[in-house]
Protein backbone atom coordinates (compact mmCIF):
# COMPACT_ATOMS: atom_id res chain seq x y z
CA UNK A 1 0.00 0.00 0.00
CA UNK A 2 1.43 3.37 -1.05
CA UNK A 3 1.30 6.78 0.57
CA UNK A 4 -2.25 8.13 0.59
CA UNK A 5 -1.41 11.70 1.61
CA UNK A 6 1.86 13.46 2.29
CA UNK A 7 2.23 17.06 3.42
CA UNK A 8 5.99 17.06 2.97
CA UNK A 9 6.04 18.04 -0.73
CA UNK A 10 3.45 20.82 -0.49
CA UNK A 11 2.00 22.08 -3.77
CA UNK A 12 2.92 20.18 -6.90
CA UNK A 13 3.31 21.21 -10.51
CA UNK A 14 0.35 20.08 -12.66
CA UNK A 15 2.69 19.26 -15.56
CA UNK A 16 5.57 17.25 -14.06
CA UNK A 17 3.88 16.43 -10.71
CA UNK A 18 6.99 17.35 -8.71
CA UNK A 19 7.06 19.79 -5.80
CA UNK A 20 6.94 23.43 -6.99
CA UNK A 21 10.48 24.07 -5.75
CA UNK A 22 11.78 21.03 -7.68
CA UNK A 23 9.76 21.67 -10.86
CA UNK A 24 11.68 20.75 -14.03
CA UNK A 25 9.19 22.09 -16.58
CA UNK A 26 10.43 24.44 -19.31
CA UNK A 27 7.73 26.97 -18.43
CA UNK A 28 7.80 27.34 -14.67
CA UNK A 29 4.62 26.80 -12.69
CA UNK A 30 2.17 29.64 -13.00
CA UNK A 31 0.04 30.40 -9.96
CA UNK A 32 -2.75 31.39 -12.38
CA UNK A 33 -2.93 27.93 -13.90
CA UNK A 34 -5.64 25.86 -12.26
CA UNK A 35 -6.06 28.36 -9.45
CA UNK A 36 -9.47 29.76 -10.30
CA UNK A 37 -11.55 28.12 -7.62
CA UNK A 38 -14.50 30.39 -7.04
CA UNK A 39 -15.79 30.46 -3.46
CA UNK A 40 -19.37 31.27 -2.47
CA UNK A 41 -20.48 32.26 1.02
CA UNK A 42 -23.47 33.88 2.68
CA UNK A 43 -22.94 36.88 4.98
CA UNK A 44 -25.36 38.60 7.34
CA UNK A 45 -23.08 40.20 9.92
CA UNK A 46 -22.70 43.95 9.70
CA UNK A 47 -25.59 44.24 7.24
CA UNK A 48 -28.51 44.77 9.64
CA UNK A 49 -29.76 41.21 9.12
CA UNK A 50 -29.80 41.41 5.32
CA UNK A 51 -28.42 38.38 3.47
CA UNK A 52 -25.70 38.84 0.86
CA UNK A 53 -24.03 36.19 -1.33
CA UNK A 54 -20.30 36.88 -1.55
CA UNK A 55 -18.25 35.51 -4.44
CA UNK A 56 -14.43 35.48 -4.36
CA UNK A 57 -11.74 33.97 -6.58
CA UNK A 58 -13.10 35.10 -9.95
CA UNK A 59 -10.58 35.64 -12.77
CA UNK A 60 -9.54 39.32 -12.62
CA UNK A 61 -9.99 39.91 -16.35
CA UNK A 62 -13.61 38.65 -16.35
CA UNK A 63 -14.93 40.00 -13.03
CA UNK A 64 -16.99 42.88 -14.38
CA UNK A 65 -18.64 40.80 -17.12
CA UNK A 66 -19.48 37.99 -14.70
CA UNK A 67 -20.77 40.50 -12.13
CA UNK A 68 -23.13 42.06 -14.65
CA UNK A 69 -24.41 38.63 -15.80
CA UNK A 70 -24.97 37.43 -12.21
CA UNK A 71 -26.95 40.54 -11.26
CA UNK A 72 -29.14 40.06 -14.30
CA UNK A 73 -29.58 36.31 -13.75
CA UNK A 74 -30.46 36.73 -10.05
CA UNK A 75 -32.61 39.84 -10.67
CA UNK A 76 -30.92 41.49 -7.71
CA UNK A 77 -28.64 44.38 -6.91
CA UNK A 78 -25.06 43.99 -5.91
CA UNK A 79 -21.65 45.53 -5.46
CA UNK A 80 -18.23 44.95 -6.99
CA UNK A 81 -15.33 45.66 -4.64
CA UNK A 82 -11.97 44.97 -6.34
CA UNK A 83 -12.44 41.30 -7.30
CA UNK A 84 -15.06 40.49 -4.64
CA UNK A 85 -18.65 40.34 -5.88
CA UNK A 86 -21.62 40.82 -3.53
CA UNK A 87 -25.12 39.95 -4.73
CA UNK A 88 -28.08 40.92 -2.53
CA UNK A 89 -30.01 37.91 -1.22
CA UNK A 90 -29.27 34.20 -1.03
CA UNK A 91 -28.64 33.02 -4.58
CA UNK A 92 -26.01 30.29 -4.16
CA UNK A 93 -27.74 27.74 -6.39
CA UNK A 94 -28.39 30.19 -9.22
CA UNK A 95 -24.86 31.60 -9.03
CA UNK A 96 -23.28 28.13 -8.87
CA UNK A 97 -25.20 27.08 -12.00
CA UNK A 98 -24.14 30.21 -13.91
CA UNK A 99 -20.46 29.92 -12.92
CA UNK A 100 -20.30 26.20 -13.77
CA UNK A 101 -21.84 27.03 -17.14
CA UNK A 102 -18.86 29.35 -17.63
CA UNK A 103 -16.46 26.44 -16.84
CA UNK A 104 -15.36 27.73 -13.42
CA UNK A 105 -14.78 25.44 -10.47
CA UNK A 106 -17.10 26.44 -7.59
CA UNK A 107 -16.86 25.64 -3.88
CA UNK A 108 -19.22 26.65 -1.12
Amino acid sequence: MGIVWDSGAGRTCPRCELAIKDCTCAGKFSSEEGEHIVRLRIEKSGRKGKTVTVITGLPADKVSAIFKALKKRCAAGGALKDTVVEIQGEHRDTIRTELERRSLQVRG
